[in-house]
């Protein structure tokens, strides 16, 4: 069928546009033909969908206030033939070629003239084998897994780059952006509020499954299942509970040709966008752009531009973190510092307690959210908080978002290493990189909150663990610690030279 780069409206068409364009009352119409289409194969391939024992179906999508409930047993549409008794054919429903039911339209012919796309009448049908048509929401991983391993995807740095972008658009125009791994489990998610929260609400973050398997035929299934980019409107999603969205996705490829993961922008469906699928294939191209950089070998000579700061230190040109040294923090133990390759740059603790947040959580704070990290119930203004962001973007030389403040490069912190080794269960990793509390001299809240949670974690952690080495290691920062040093002498063998420095330890924690 024909298919436009916009969900099935015409080339630069928008909704409520110009005469002759789809306006929001055809978007209704077609989203209401799509409903009966839904329903038509739904009877047809394993019973009514919304089925109300008469053999009638009905359908109302969340969040559609205007959509009309579709009777599919009045309309005929069941496949089935109802004079003399309704004998009901065999085989599978499919549209007559030119029924209006579905996205795809010609210049000037609007919304409703294409008929209903063949991949997804395919996805629905391979959908059936494994997801409930009375499913909710996507399910969850591991929410925490997923924040995990994006710390540590290839796709971290280069969606860095554009964060700030995509943030102003969903935020702009109303959308919710999201980035999968290969097997469509979503790692990271940005946009406005209210978005968000209707994200949320089918999991539509980080830890969701939205692979096929998993939530039927969708935008991102798609885009992983075909390599291409995808768009699926309202109820061309196999399930109901996604009838209210219309998603934009394009994959992201690795040099090599492997799809890494799908850049998602996702919408409710009145809101849908002719240009928005066009957004989402130039975002995702740029992505691949610096990925491509990333993999490609440093020519010989070739080095960061550099220029005096006013302290006197040398710093890297501010063109870009590809022209740029490494940015490196370290805030566990007594000397916390941020370098650029072989300088340091100078903080005040301030600035340290906001870039120590920032890394370790990667999706960012609103302005509240990280002023009240800081200072609490202290009553600071508004004026002296932003001065201080302010600051330590001028010294980072850019890299922090305005709108909602989050790191735009990548930043190698001590902290968020021991946070990530925990969460994948690599304990040794873990203990090898703390070095100390963090920031042990800040009385921040969202400090404190983290430098607990750090040591309990890692605590909790090393106690389970058999080996001793890891209990002796991380009892050097838990000088007082009895339930640590008792595991540390209970793994120790009776002739053991360790059990003589974790008996002394004991004995001081208890003295």
């Amino acid at each position: 069928m024909r298919t436009t780069d916009a969900g099935g409206l015409p080339a630069g068409a928008e909704p409520g546009g110009a005469a002759g364009l789809p306006n929001a009352s055809q978007l209704r119409r077609l989203r209401q033909e799509l409903e009966r289409a839904w329903v038509r194969w739904g009877e047809t391939a394993g019973g009514s969908v919304g089925g109300h024992g008469d053999g009638t179906a009905g359908v109302r999508s969340p969040g559609a206030d205007t959509a009309e409930t579709v009777d599919a047993g009045n309309a005929g549409l069941t496949g089935t033939r109802r004079a003399g008794g309704g004998r009901r054919r065999t085989g599978p429903w499919r549209p007559k070629p030119g029924s209006r039911t579905g996205l795809g339209a010609g210049p000037g012919s609007g919304p409703a003239a294409g008929t209903l796309r063949a991949e997804v009448v395919e996805s629905w049908a391979r959908s059936g084998a494994s997801v409930d048509r009375a499913c909710a929401e996507a399910p969850v991983s591991d929410a925490d897994a997923a924040r995990s391993r994006w710390a540590d995807s290839q796709l971290r740095r280069p969606i860095g780059a554009v964060a700030e972008e995509l943030r102003r658009i969903t935020e702009d125009a109303g959308f919710v952006a999201a980035v999968t791994d290969e097997t469509g489990t979503i790692l990271w998610t940005c946009g406005g509020r209210h978005m968000r929260h209707a994200a949320e609400r089918i999991n539509f973050a980080p830890g969701g499954r939205w692979d096929e398997q998993a939530m039927g035929t969708n935008a991102l299934s798609l885009a992983l299942l075909r390599g291409q980019a995808a768009t699926v409107f309202s109820a061309e999603h196999y399930l109901s509970a996604l009838h209210g969205w219309v998603c934009y996705c394009a994959p992201i490829r690795h040099p090599d040709g492997r799809v890494l993961g799908v850049l998602d922008l996702s919408t409710t469906w009145e809101r849908s966008h002719p240009l928005a699928l066009s957004t989402v294939r130039l975002l995702a191209a740029g992505i691949e752009e610096r990925l491509r950089e990333d993999a490609a070998p440093q020519a010989p000579g070739r080095r960061a531009r550099s220029h005096v700061a006013p302290h006197g230190r040398s710093r890297a040109s501010s063109q870009g973190p590809e022209m740029d040294a490494q940015l490196r923090l370290a805030v566990l133990g007594d000397s916390p510092r941020l370098d650029r390759g072989s300088d340091e740059i100078p903080l005040r603790p301030r600035q340290l307690e906001i870039l120590t947040l920032l890394a370790l959580e990667p999706e960012g704070f609103t302005p509240e959210r990280l002023h009240d990290a800081l200072y609490g119930e202290r009553p600071v203004s508004a004026s002296t908080f932003k001065a201080e962001v302010s600051h330590l973007r001028s010294a980072l030389g850019g890299g922090i978002a305005t709108r909602r403040y989050a790191l735009t490069r990548p930043v190698d912190c001590d902290a968020a290493r021991v946070a990530a080794a925990v969460e994948r269960g690599d304990t040794a990793a873990a203990v090898t990189a703390y070095a100390g509390p963090l920031l042990e001299r800040s009385e921040a809240p969202g400090i404190v909150e983290w430098r607990d949670h750090l040591h309990v974690a890692l605590r909790e952690a090393v106690l389970a663990s058999p080996d001793a080495a890891l209990a002796l290691a991380f009892g050097h920062h838990a000088r007082y610690d009895i339930a640590l040093h008792r595991h540390a002498l209970a793994l120790l063998a009776p002739d053991d030279a360790r059990r003589g420095l974790a008996t002394a330890r004991l004995r001081a924690s208890l003295s």
